[in-house]
């Protein structure tokens, strides 16, 4: 999906987070990007990965260049390199 056919898809859970109607537990300053940051933080943890994890932002948020996926890896996740690999390796179409 393009990043307008992604907005227009979840522009009212958008909303709802910014407002802290939706995930009210979130911190105001939380952004929507910082949540797709920790899902790649899981995803390049959880799975043996073969290539950078830029390239797996990349690969896994259908990002047209390496370059749109650099901001995702500003995010670093306490207590979970003991899940590091649990679930094998990632196979991707690379």
């Amino acid at each position: 999906m393009s990043n307008r056919e992604i907005v227009n898809k979840y522009n009212s859970l958008f909303y709802h987070i910014g407002k802290g109607e939706a995930m009210p537990e979130l911190p105001k300053t939380c952004h929507v990007h910082d949540l797709r940051s920790c899902y790649m933080r899981f995803v390049f943890t959880l799975w043996n990965c073969p290539y950078t994890f830029q390239r797996i932002a990349m690969e896994l948020l259908g990002h047209d260049a390496i370059t749109v996926s650099l901001s995702y890896g500003s995010v670093r996740l306490e207590n979970i390199d003991h899940l590091q690999g649990m679930h094998g390796d990632i196979e991707l179409s690379a």
